[in-house]
């Protein structure tokens, strides 16, 4: 997942040109267990705290005053911080002080994938109530003063409420109006946004919100009455095809972690991770009746070893639960009603 992969790993995306196999010390420290840059992990509770972690252990509480709601999503981008509430607010100070940054978000994009930060294009997408297509966006991480309609092909008719965004591993930026139902892409950064050619369609009356899982795009009802689809670009339009497994409640959240798993978040039923083809629960480590709000991927990379230690965190009814195994095993990092996280 290579654009989007380093969305999800956010704040902690790094490079680095030597890799040793060996264990080297250097004044009697060990260099594979000294990590070159940890992650950040940010999530907020029902209460309309914020927290950071760089360890899913020690836990840092972010804005100084909450405000008692929740946020439906939160977001990095470069330095800033941002979170969803009926607007959105950002931080340029850790996540100290929250300030309104744009006021149209569209409430029909209802979790985190109605904001979308590409870190490779360096640009925050969201979900507006405005425009003609309700796009907007930020190249300089969310600051008050400088959202920009996006470009289109003008020959876009009808109604259009973008609510959701994803970007695959090929780098095409996703775009689905879950209102009318209708799919759309852009190539790049520059490029106008194009509406894709649908051959089998979503069901109606569902509110579909995208992920992917390489260069396939999944679409996740979040109402449960019509469970999880993907499908493919190509020359002559998509067609979508139905997953199996899924029990039948709300579709609460979706990722696909480092592109290895795609796993999804349920009201009350846990998480379910897909396998070969077929969802099944993968609920080992967590409480009954885990509500699942979110899901984010982190990884840390050390200095002289070549594979990451990589990890899968869920925001929860219950708490924060992280796995290191690619969500086949969770254990309590922090118990509450946690509801959005980066």
């Amino acid at each position: 997942m290579l654009k989007s992969y380093l969305s999800y790993i956010g704040l902690a995306a790094v490079l680095f040109s030597a890799t040793l196999q060996s264990c080297k010390k250097s004044d009697g420290i060990n260099n594979n267990q000294v990590i070159e840059t940890p992650y950040s992990l940010i999530y907020g509770d029902s209460s309309g705290a914020v927290y950071n972690t760089n360890d899913g252990v020690n836990i840092k509480p972010l804005l100084r005053t909450p405000d008692g709601f929740a946020a439906r999503a939160i977001c990095a981008s470069g330095n800033n911080i941002l979170m969803a509430k009926i607007n959105l607010f950002l931080s340029t100070d850790n996540g100290a002080n929250f300030n309104e940054t744009y006021g149209l978000l569209n409430e029909q994009g209802i979790i985190a994938t109605s904001i979308y930060n590409s870190a490779d294009e360096n640009r925050l997408y969201i979900a507006s109530t405005t425009g003609r297509m309700g796009v907007f966006y930020s190249d300089t991480n969310g600051k008050q003063n400088t959202w920009v309609e996006d470009s289109y092909d003008v020959n876009i008719t009808g109604t259009v409420s973008i609510t959701s965004f994803t970007e695959l591993q090929n780098n095409t930026m996703i775009g689905y109006d879950a209102i009318n139902n209708r799919l759309f892409e852009k190539q790049n950064k520059a490029d106008n946004w194009h509406e894709v050619t649908v051959n089998t369609a979503l069901p109606t009356g569902g509110i579909f919100s995208l992920s992917h899982v390489a260069n396939t795009i999944v679409a996740v009802d979040y109402t449960g009455n019509n469970g999880a689809y993907y499908t493919t670009l190509g020359g002559g339009g998509v067609s979508w095809s139905g997953y199996i497994g899924l029990p039948h409640t709300k579709l609460l959240s979706v990722a696909a972690p480092f592109d290895q798993t795609l796993l999804i978040g349920t009201a009350s039923a846990g998480v379910y991770r897909l396998s070969g083809g077929v969802f099944v629960p993968a609920n080992n480590g967590l409480a009954t009746a885990t509500s699942v709000n979110g899901i984010t991927a982190k990884e840390n990379i050390y200095v002289d070893v070549t594979t990451p230690q990589r990890y899968v965190y869920l925001a929860t009814s219950q708490g924060l639960y992280v796995s290191k195994d690619l969500g086949q095993n969770w254990a309590l990092s922090q118990p509450g009603n946690i509801v959005a996280i980066y």
